[in-house]
């Protein structure tokens, strides 16, 4: 039954992601009681203390009318976490925890309460990943082609029921916790549009991965956005201050006194950043998926029709073409999805599809900016890799490891570079796809996109229950389909 449900639920996949061509969202407001984690496909921890965890869900079924982001508070969750850790696995690990004290439970659920549902933020449906960072939350959406832009406060315990973690509205009483909030124009971005060479561009269709960049050239700050369709890489500038027209006029009254142009910031409804479309580059491959920047400040973009990684900069607000890097050795190695930099900036890791594998690519570079771009060899690995992730651990033999999230066969592939091997496999729950990494915990957070759940992997080495499924969180539920 759970196979021929899951091949359902692949056709629907293979239906939207292949063909581009979205349904409207005809369901009702999410219920956040019961819909806190609900087809997830994104996550990443608040800065810089890591207090939360930010979850995008996808509403891949259409059953609401929106996508959405949530707030996880995460000390009570590494409160469970510890205690499970202390008992060796014997006692204390519930394989669930569940934040709703009115719920029948047994001993596989746990009542850990860490939902933040008054705090979360309505987006479009299928978003594609979501990344925080320096207090503004990126989400790409698919379905209505936009990037919804939020702001993150790591709001202290006992503020917690006065203002949001999450934010993206502006006016009265918007900074106050209360259900679900919509993101204003200048944080939903859908069809910005600039001047350049004479043209007017727009945000090109289904956004899917997003980087941010500082460029040392001009101290500007970038968040660099690709898309699976059109051959097209997008660049996003972050301002200073905010958008004036993403703000109420009451901020502008009163005396400016330090030359901002905001007039009473004290209101906490002018906090907040600018998000502006400044480039956008279209001679790029079809199918971009995976996306990461080295060292040195070059992008590497996968595809998933091409057997070669496409490599650019950005640089004074524009983006600049630099190269390819050939990987026809594998054969026919063309449907790569993630991408991920070793420490060192030495190494790149590639998932493919074809075959399944990790292709491992030298990307040193001389003095001169001469870069290697060599096909080292593959790794095999299970099928249907997505994302692949770097793991630095000074416990580690080369301080780190490579994780490999195969969401076909529900695991993860752990690739020690010492010996460029797969050195463990870790059995996941349903569909697992994104996966983060908490240096302080030691733990990884893994989203569970077939069963709405989030798993707590255990990568401190020192652990007894080290690589296995510490708890999960949420209640698993059953994937329907778009028919």
């Amino acid at each position: 039954m759970l196979g021929g449900l899951r091949r359902l639920v692949a056709v629907s996949v293979i239906a939207v992601l292949g063909t581009g061509c979205f349904p409207d969202a005809t369901g009702v407001s999410p219920d956040l009681r019961k819909a806190y984690i609900y087809y997830p496909v994104g996550l990443d921890l608040t800065e810089p203390e890591g207090d939360y965890l930010v979850v995008a869900n996808s509403n891949f079924d259409l059953l609401y009318n929106s996508g959405t982001v949530v707030p996880l508070e995460l000390a009570p969750v590494r409160e469970a976490i510890e205690r499970c850790r202390e008992d060796e696995g014997d006692q204390g690990c519930a394989e669930y925890l569940v934040p709703f004290e009115n719920e029948v439970l047994d001993e596989t659920f746990e009542l850990v309460d860490f939902a933040l549902e008054e705090h979360a933020v309505g987006i479009g449906s299928y978003a594609s990943t979501i990344m925080v960072t320096e207090g503004l939350a990126m989400v790409p959406v698919r379905a209505d082609s936009s990037m919804h832009f939020i702001d993150v406060v790591e709001v202290p315990e006992d503020e917690i029921d006065r203002r949001r973690v999450l934010r993206c509205a502006w006016g009265e009483d918007t900074d106050q916790p209360g259900g679900l909030q919509r993101c204003s124009s200048g944080r939903r971005i859908r069809s910005s549009t600039r001047t350049r060479d004479g043209a007017t561009i727009g945000l090109p269709s289904e956004p899917f991965g997003v980087v941010p960049w500082s460029d040392p050239e001009d101290d500007r700050d970038y968040f660099v956005v690709g898309h699976m369709v059109g051959g097209q890489i997008s660049l996003f500038e972050r301002g200073e201050g905010p958008s004036e027209d993403a703000l109420p006029d009451d901020c502008f009254d009163g005396d400016d006194d330090d030359g901002d142009g905001l007039m009473n910031l004290d209101d906490p409804g002018c906090a907040g950043v600018s998000v502006s479309l400044v480039d956008v580059e279209d001679s790029f491959d079809e199918g971009s998926s995976g996306l990461a920047v080295d060292h040195d400040g070059r992008f590497l973009v996968t595809s998933r029709f091409l057997s070669h990684l496409t490599s650019f900069r950005v640089s004074r607000g524009q983006i600049s073409p630099v190269g390819t890097i050939n990987v026809d050795i594998v054969n026919p190695g063309d449907n790569q999805r993630g991408v991920a930099v070793s420490p060192d900036g030495a190494l790149a890791y590639v998932a493919s599809r074809a075959p399944n594998s990790v292709l491992v690519l030298d990307i040193t570079h001389d003095e001169y900016g001469n870069y290697a771009d060599r096909f080292l060899h593959a790794i095999e690995i299970g099928a249907g890799p997505s994302i692949i992730k770097v793991y630095a651990d000074p416990d580690f033999a080369e301080g780190y490891l490579v994780y490999v999230v195969c969401f076909d066969e529900d695991r993860i592939f752990v690739i020690d570079p010492a010996i460029d091997e797969v050195t463990d496999v870790i059995t996941t729950h349903r569909g697992p796809y994104e996966l983060v990494f908490d240096p302080e915990t030691r733990v990884g957070y893994l989203v569970n996109f077939l069963e709405s759940t989030i798993s707590v992997l255990d990568v401190d080495p020192r652990s007894p229950r080290f690589h296995t499924i510490l708890t999960s969180l949420g209640r698993p539920k059953r994937p329907r389909t778009n028919d």
